[in-house]
């Protein structure tokens, strides 16, 4: 018993604890119910796709009628828990498409693909897709289950990208729900006669039937109809069947029973059926009788069933229809029709031939009756006033199929075409010739006439022959024309068929002829133009550069053709100037530009001429580019504006828009700021609009006291009020900053606002606050700081005004100021937030007069002397005197003194060779240095130098202190002191220019010094080490220890001799002596070089013959040099020599006697060189190379006159050195050399180098041709005329098979003027493409390829082998990286102007913006001069970055705050015992940076808050809430430099509970953007929420439980429970045990 207690406490206890566990998992997990149709595979992404039936029930199925064209589809988007999900929806396998979608989670939406915003956790969004069927003629005979699949990523606190799939599916099915009403079933009877037939008379019943579904609303599976036989007499009639099937796809016939069942199927045919939707199926029947026959009172009974798709069989009403009495007769029908009903008169009313097109159908329903047929196609008419006038059109040719041709007439058949005049102009028959579609095409050129009779043979069978006939209308009359409503052509048709005359003898008679009309509607044309902006914004604060197109529409006959028109454009009531740069037109030849002008606030533009042509559909009309400077008033307020352009038409029927025709375009004036604040004095003459840099006026000294009044103004330039508007002001009262004594004489005039004033210079706008001492009257002028304006608001775009007046003093002195500004505060209206706007300072100052700087800068070797530097005996150091005019007035015989410390020596180079011994310096007996400077203007400075040598007998530690005076006037100033230390020396080192000093140096020439190195010391110093430091623009070419000096005046020619050896003198007797007491000796130069031991009083010297480098851009233009002796104990430093170094000045320029681009095999060409060295010195080693082009044969060179040897190779190279001021004139003449395979045109450059000593110095401008392509005898469009002279350049096949050519160069405009200036660099790799208007397709090359040129290295490009025509050239670029330059810059000729600019133009069948030029006309010539100019692209680039800065977890357990180093992904955790009730805060900032390179302003920040975070408005003072999402305009006023960051702070909080932990991912996106140009963000668009842009950003955290304690609350519950039911079991079995017991 115990036991089996036992076993049930057990038991108990186990079934409780897996059931709280399950419920544990349950609860922790919140799953939610488990359908297939809403999981993915994520438990935390649920997705469903449905429709709704009419109650709004959801559905998988759909039914929809064909009638209806478009219906709604939903997504059913889940993110539980926590987390983000991105995702796309994507339709396979379907029967409809995506259309659009107003959902805020929809970014955007293709044919199959939905593309969506981020969702974020705790969002459940029911999105509705509109769609449409798919149309198509083939049915799938099975409804399609579409496949919707989601895809994307999704992340959570384990900070993976998880991938999200999921499949539904949904069926879009057609129904129908026709009944017999929709079935067509008519019947018609078209002939009635009796005719002759095999020779008999025959009486012949046609009746005409449609059949099928009225509106062809649903496909077809078969129809089957019967009709009745009607049988006189026993006697049963000849049945002759014609068919024509439209939807249906065969048909069978049966007869029994006297009547006739036909059977119209549609098969299917790869599981598709067809289904056109075109008409209905049409059976003529032919019952033959013979010709007695009584037909009176018999009907034609109609019976039909269609069966659909679907199964449905529908029966129609039977239909009877009476056999009538009257003659009827449609054994033959002839129909007509236009390819347009109407058409506009724009063509007519120019006088431009229009061609139109007509069919006119032969219909045989009956075969061997008509013989002779006639079909007579009159002259059309004009209609005006109901009244026929003649039309002027002929016919052009004539299209017919000769199988139908044959089928109706037979082989033995034939037709003629006769003119107006019975002249006849082509037969038909079997022997006709066929174009490749079986068709026979009579062609009527040179013959044209303008009506037509067809007369054809007998008719043998049924069917049907359609006449296609293309006409023109031409030489048209716009007096007529501009009143004709309509043309009308009239048919008239009839045949003969066999009967007896009068005498009973057969013979064939002309039936009764028919009329019929094809009218064409005449619709009147409009005048109509169109105007764009580059921009949509102007800015108050800069001018700016707005480009206008006009376009005159012309591009359809529907407009217009232009005569003389006039455009005027006004623009806003706020702009202040106007200047027009330019005005261009493009796509024109016909008008010209008479005269353009500013008049007022509008641009008046008059052009001259008459258009008589239509520009087709590549482009819309003639462009007219206005390139103009704008300039707003500063002070206008944000507004949405409209610039407005009338135009007037000579040739005009009606316009477009307005009496006169009218445009409008939108533009908006935009500050940069929401609010501007404007602070002037315009008694001094000036005014500051906005938060400009400090602004400084001129107070006259001296003068008599002044009274000026001091205005401000607040403009609020947001679209709704702002209010609590204080305006805190400064007086330029006295202050501690302001000592001018000036006094406020008026008070603060402004209207509908309180005033206080304020005696505190610190006051701030706190009325409460005692300190700050507000008072609401002005008591005293002079004692007066502050002042307080109040409003209550200031409506949206409107501004307030004040003012108040102030006494300047009389005979203000110098160094006197004064500043005067305010500040206003406000709160925004709309979304509650506070801002401040500072106005700019303005200082009126008297200026500070005469005032000298002066900076004492040491050197020692050309390194700045610090004061804990240590100098040594000997020692040379440099002091420089820095004397600046930092006053307001020039000053005049300035004087600097400075005493000579004690200790050292006032020292100078010695001029030219002179030595005082070999230590280069001569000592000055003076105690002090004296400079002078005559004159100093404002801002300059001056520059003195003189050197101290430190004697050679000074003690260790000797202090040496120096500073320098600067008088002027009768003010003394001292400079900064200088103070240093000495230290015993055992060497001495000074460094000296041998070469002459009154020689200037040039780079690529040489220059010598001399380091000279002496032993000051009492000892001989053994193993000295030279350290050479010297500038990068020399090198050592040759270096010589020169030995056996002593102290003693000495010069260069006592050392060698008198005489200067060369290189090889020296080699052999470098160890020789030169004379009794000196050697010297060629050393190899290294960084270190060891000159031996020297002894007491030794001199030697190191002799550095140096080469001067080349000047190149990062080489400095000063030569420097000194050097380091350094022996067993210390390192001395020597003085550095400094030498200016010059460059060269060559100038070089080559010309050519052909002007002319293009040249051709025998040309000569002669290239003159001109060379003038420009430099105050000979120029010695130069080289002139120039490497003509091998293409050409050189002839004759020429060298000042003189004839010289002609090189091989064509590399020609000419030495000669020039003296100053002197030219070399060099002429090359060539031959232009052929060449068999010169297919195509070729480009020769050629330019000249002038090189010394192997450097390139200068060069000349190339020099372009273009040789011509040899010409051949080649068929097709060769260019020119064949030998009838007709034109052979048209290219009809769109293939480049001419001779002509187009070409230019593309080249990188450095200063954007839009002009190719002489050091701009060319660019290669530029591709150039050809779209021929003629034919409004890409011109091909002879292989069937896209003719495409690309730049070569010398920026040129070449189009060959081009016939005559209009082009339009076509330029790629990569526009990441660059952007075109000014369109033909007025007043830049055409080889340096650029020819290309973004135009709208129709290629391949779509409207682009393309890089291209005007239209390029070849008439047998070469075009040059087609370049492309390209700048940089500056780029506008704002970039948006979220993070997270600093959390806070706040619970009954206290307050815990981490901080972040701006995190992407923080992480925090909670104490599970303290979850529910948590509050966690979490501290966002939100960095705005200017990654561009223009300046702009974050107008608006967003964001995008996930639902479980909440947003307090105390904790975000610049943040407010809106259609669920935060925005702040706080930076708004902000200004954002490139490379500059503005940073905002959002707090948000979160309440926690058991079931909202994990990562919450929040959003913020720059949703309004602004710069003063006008630009677009390069890869941004402004609150599209894109998160591949960069103006979009996100920051994630991951709350969760701290690790290693319980994660449920409720496994407490577990463990209690099992406590429990042990302790209730226990109890159980004692008490068991104790009653057994």
């Amino acid at each position: 018993m115990k036991g089996k207690i036992l076993k049930i406490s057990v038991a108990i206890i186990l079934i409780m604890t897996l059931t709280l566990a399950n419920f544990i998992f349950v609860g922790s997990n919140i799953v939610s119910y488990a359908m297939d149709e809403i999981t993915t595979n994520h438990k935390n992404i649920e997705f469903e796709t449905y429709f709704k039936d009419k109650d709004g029930n959801k559905t998988n199925i759909l039914e929809r009628t064909a009638e209806e064209k478009e219906m709604s589809m939903y997504l059913l988007l889940n993110v539980k828990r926590e987390g983000y999900f991105n995702g796309i929806v994507e339709l396979n396998d379907t029967n409809f498409k995506f259309n659009s979608s107003e959902s805020e989670y929809v970014n955007k939406v293709e044919e199959n693909k939905i593309y969506l915003n981020q969702m974020n956790a705790g969002t459940t969004a029911e999105i509705e897709i509109k769609v449409s069927p798919i149309e198509q003629e083939k049915y799938a005979l099975e409804e399609k289950k579409s496949k919707v699949i989601l895809s994307g990523e999704y992340k959570d606190s384990t900070q993976k990208d998880i991938k999200i799939e999921a499949k539904r599916s949904m069926k879009l099915n057609l129904i129908e729900t026709n009944d017999k009403t929709n079935i067509e079933n008519t019947m018609k009877i078209i002939t009635n006669k009796v005719a002759k037939i095999s020779g008999e008379d025959k009486r012949i019943i046609q009746v005409s039937i449609d059949l099928g579904l009225k509106n062809d609303n649903y496909p077809m599976k078969q129809i089957t109809s019967k009709i009745n036989v009607p049988i006189i007499n026993s006697e049963k009639p000849e049945i002759v069947k014609n068919i024509k099937l439209n939807s249906m796809t065969s048909h069978e016939i049966n007869e029994k029973d006297g009547e006739i069942e036909i059977i119209l199927k549609n098969e299917p045919l790869e599981s598709n059926i067809l289904w056109k939707k075109q008409g209905n199926e049409k059976v003529v029947l032919t019952y033959i009788y013979n010709k007695d026959v009584d037909l009176k009172g018999e009907k034609f009974i109609l019976e039909e069933m269609v069966t659909l798709q679907d199964g449905k069989e529908i029966t129609a009403d039977k239909v009877e229809l009476e056999i009538p009495e009257q003659v009827v007769d449609s054994t033959i029908e002839v129909v007509t029709s236009n390819s347009e009903n109407e058409i506009f008169k724009g063509k007519l009313n120019s006088g431009i031939d229009r061609e139109i097109n007509s069919e006119t159908k032969l219909i045989v329903n009956l075969g061997n009756i008509a013989k002779n047929i006639s079909i007579k196609e009159n002259q059309s008419k004009y209609i005006v006033d109901g009244k026929e006038n003649g039309a002027n059109i002929v016919f052009n040719r004539t299209i017919i199929s000769k199988d139908n041709f044959i089928k109706i007439f037979g082989e033995q058949g034939n037709l003629q075409i006769f003119n107006e005049d019975g002249i006849l102009l082509e037969t038909i028959n079997n022997d006709s010739a066929t174009d490749e579609n079986g068709n026979i095409i009579v062609d009527y050129t040179g013959r044209e006439p303008k009506a037509l009779e067809i007369i054809g043979t007998q008719a043998l069978a049924e069917g049907e022959l359609s006449f296609y006939n293309t006409k023109t209308i031409t030489e048209t009359e716009p007096k007529i024309t501009r009143k004709a409503s309509e043309i009308n052509t009239k048919i008239s048709y009839n045949y003969e068929e066999e009967k007896e005359n009068e005498i009973e003898e057969l013979e064939f008679i002309a039936n009764e002829e028919k009329e019929i009309e094809a009218r064409i509607q005449l619709k009147d044309t409009v005048t109509e133009a169109t105007l764009e902006l580059n921009k949509d914004t102007l800015s108050t604060v800069v001018s700016n550069q707005l480009e206008m197109k006009v376009t005159l529409k012309t591009n359809n006959e529907k407009y217009d053709l232009n005569k003389n028109p006039i455009i005027k454009i006004e623009l806003p009531e706020q702009v202040e100037n106007i200047n027009i740069n330019n005005v261009s037109l493009l796509y024109e030849e016909e008008l010209k530009v008479k005269n353009y002008y500013v008049e007022g606030r509008q641009i008046v533009l008059e052009l001259e001429g008459e258009q008589k042509k239509y520009k087709e559909n590549t482009v819309e009309g003639t462009d007219i580019i206005i390139d103009v400077t704008v300039d707003v008033n500063r002070k206008s307020i944000a507004k949405d504006e409209k610039i407005i352009m009338n135009y007037t038409n000579g040739n005009a029927t009606i316009y477009a828009e307005g009496e006169n025709g009218e445009k409008s375009v939108d533009i908006s004036i935009v500050p940069p700021k929401d609010v501007t604040a404007i602070n002037s004095i315009k008694d001094l003459g000036i005014e500051t609009i906005g938060q400009e840099e400090n602004e400084e006026i001129a107070l006259e000294r001296g003068k008599n006291s002044k009274n000026i009044e001091v205005g401000f103004e607040i403009i609020n330039n947001n679209p709704e009020s702002i209010e609590n508007v204080n305006i805190l002001g400064t007086f330029p009262t006295k202050t501690e900053e302001n000592n001018i004594d000036m006094e406020v004489s008026e008070g603060i005039n402004v209207e509908n606002a309180k005033v206080y004033y304020s005696e505190n210079e610190n006051a701030t706008k706190d009325l409460q606050n005692p300190e700050n001492g507000w008072m609401e009257e002005l008591n005293d002028g002079k004692k007066v700081k502050k002042y307080l304006v109040v409003l209550d608001n200031i409506e949206a775009q409107t501004s307030i005004t004040g003012t108040y007046r102030v006494e300047i003093p009389e005979n203000l002195e110098y160094n006197q100021i004064a500043k005067e500004g305010y500040e206003t505060s406000y709160t925004n209206s709309a979304t509650s937030t506070d801002n401040t706007i500072k106005a700019t300072t303005i200082t009126m100052q008297t200026g500070v007069g005469p005032k000298l700087e002066t900076a004492l800068n040491a050197t020692l070797g050309g390194q700045e002397l610090k004061e804990d530097k240590i100098v040594k005996n000997g020692e040379v150091i440099k002091y420089t005197v820095k004397v600046s005019n930092t006053g307001s007035e020039d000053v005049e015989d300035i004087t600097v003194l400075g005493k000579i410390p004690e200790g050292t020596k006032l020292v100078e180079p010695v001029e030219n060779y002179e030595y005082t011994g070999a230590s280069y310096y001569k000592e000055i007996d003076t105690d002090s240095y004296r400079g002078n400077i005559e004159r100093l203007a404002v801002g300059e400075s001056a520059i003195l130098e003189y050197e101290l040598r430190v004697n050679k007998d000074l003690k260790d530690d000797t202090e040496i202190k120096h500073s320098v005076e600067t008088k002027y006037l009768d003010v003394t100033k001292k400079s900064n002191e200088i103070k240093f230390m000495t230290e015993t020396a055992n060497l001495r080192v000074s460094v000296k220019r041998v070469t002459d000093r009154s020689v200037d140096l040039y780079e690529l020439g040489t220059v010598e010094y001399y380091a000279i190195i002496e032993n000051i010391s009492d000892k001989e110093q053994k193993d000295v080490k030279i350290k050479t430091d010297m500038s990068n623009n020399i090198k050592p070419e040759r270096v010589q220890l020169i030995t056996g000096l002593k102290d003693i005046e000495i010069s260069d020619e006592e050392i060698f001799g008198g005489e200067t050896l060369s290189e090889n003198e020296i080699k052999e007797n470098e160890s020789n002596e030169v004379d009794e007491t000196t050697h010297s000796e060629v050393i190899e130069y290294a960084e270190e070089m060891n000159i031996g031991n020297l002894k007491p009083g030794e001199i030697k010297v190191l002799d550095y013959n140096m080469l001067i480098n080349q000047m190149k851009e990062n080489n400095t233009d000063k030569i420097t040099l000194s050097v380091k002796a350094v022996d067993s104990e210390k390192e001395y430093t020597s003085n550095e020599w400094k030498d200016k170094l010059n460059s060269f000045k060559v100038n070089m320029e080559m010309t050519t006697n052909v002007e002319e681009k293009y040249v051709k095999s025998g040309d000569i060409i002669e290239y003159s060189i001109k060379v003038k060295n420009e430099s105050k010195a000979r120029t010695s080693g130069l080289k002139i190379t120039d490497k003509v082009p091998l293409e050409l044969t050189i002839t004759k060179i020429e060298k000042d006159g003189k004839e010289i040897e002609i090189p091989k190779n064509n590399n020609i190279e000419i030495s000669n050195d020039i003296e100053a001021g002197e030219e070399l004139n060099i002429k090359i003449t060539t031959v232009v050399n052929h060449s068999e395979s010169r297919d195509e045109a070729e480009a020769i450059t050629n330019k000249a180098i002038a090189s010394v000593y192997g450097e390139e110095i200068a060069e000349t401008s190339e020099i372009t041709h273009i040789i011509k392509a040899n010409e051949t005898e080649q068929g097709g469009n060769n260019g020119g005329t064949d030998g009838n002279g007709n034109n052979n350049d048209v290219d009809d096949n769109n293939v480049a098979n001419g001779k002509r050519n187009i070409t230019g160069t593309a080249w990188f405009d450095e200063n954007a003027n839009g002009k190719k200036d002489e050091n701009e660099r060319v660019l290669s790799n530029i591709k150039v493409k050809l779209l021929n208007l003629d034919t409004n397709k890409l011109v091909k090359d002879k292989n069937g390829k896209i003719l495409e040129a690309t730049t070569n290295d010398n920026g040129i490009y070449i189009l060959s082998n081009l016939g005559n025509g209009n082009y339009i050239a076509i330029f790629e670029y990569n526009n990441t990286q660059y952007s075109l330059t000014k369109y033909k810059v007025e007043g830049v000729s055409e080889a340096q102007n650029s020819d290309v600019r973004l135009n709208e133009i129709s290629l391949e069948g779509k409207k682009q913006n393309i890089a291209s030029t005007d239209v390029i006309k070849i008439e047998d010539t070469d075009i040059s001069n087609i370049d492309i100019g390209l700048i940089e692209l500056k780029d506008f680039d704002l970039k948006l970055d979220k993070t997270i800065s600093k959390v806070i977890i706040q619970n009954s357990a206290g307050t815990s705050t981490k901080e972040y180093n701006d995190e992407k992904i923080a992480k925090a955790e909670i104490d599970a015992k303290q979850l529910k009730g948590t509050t966690v805060i979490i501290e966002y900032k939100i960095k705005v940076s200017n990654i561009g390179e223009v300046a702009g302003y974050a107008r608006k920040i967003a964001d995008y808050i996930p639902k479980d975070l909440q947003f307090s408005s105390e904790m975000n003072k610049d943040w407010y809430q809106a259609d669920n999402a935060l925005y702040s305009s706080s930076i708004a006023n902000d200004k954002i430099e490139p490379g500059e960051s503005k940073t905002l702070t959002l707090t948000l909080t979160k309440k926690m509970n058991e079931e909202n932990l994990g990562l919450v991912n929040n959003r913020a996106e720059i949703v309004e953007a602004y710069n003063d140009l006008g630009l677009s963000d390069i890869n941004s668009t402004p609150g599209n929420q894109d998160k591949n842009e960069n103006d979009y950003s996100s920051a994630d955290i991951i709350l969760s439980i701290k690790t290693g304690k319980a994660v449920y609350i409720s496994i407490g519950a577990i463990i209690a429970t099992i406590l429990v039911s042990g302790a209730v079991a226990a109890v159980i079995v004692k008490r068991k045990n104790d009653k057994e017991e």
